[in-house]
């Protein structure tokens, strides 16, 4: 395989998005009160941020996520406690991610 710079970039891209501080900017986007389904493999919490970051058909299940041209790829263990919650509201994720952060995970 040829060397392509395209790649590295798009590696670092996909490494930034890996970051509980990255997960947590976005969540201060969101609005508080609005709701994920954490289960649904195609448009949890997680996959959602992941489409907000220009993937396409992203899936997401407990430890790895894979999308249109990304191989699957591991996800931190952190991010499945923030998104972590069946019925649940972007602020309840946001607060569990800070609460990590402060625990320096």
């Amino acid at each position: 395989m040829l060397y392509d710079p395209k790649r590295e970039v798009e590696t670092k891209r996909q490494d930034d998005l890996l970051t509980l501080r990255s997960l947590i900017a976005w969540l201060e986007k969101k609005n508080p009160a609005g709701e994920y389904d954490y289960i649904d493999p195609f448009d949890c919490l997680l996959c959602r941020y992941f489409k907000d970051a220009g993937f396409k058909e992203v899936h997401v299940g407990p430890w790895a996520w894979s999308a249109v041209g990304v191989i699957e790829r591991r996800l931190p263990p952190y991010f499945n406690e923030v998104a972590n919650g069946t019925y649940d509201t972007y602020g309840a994720a946001l607060h569990r991610a800070r609460a990590l952060l402060s625990t320096d995970k």
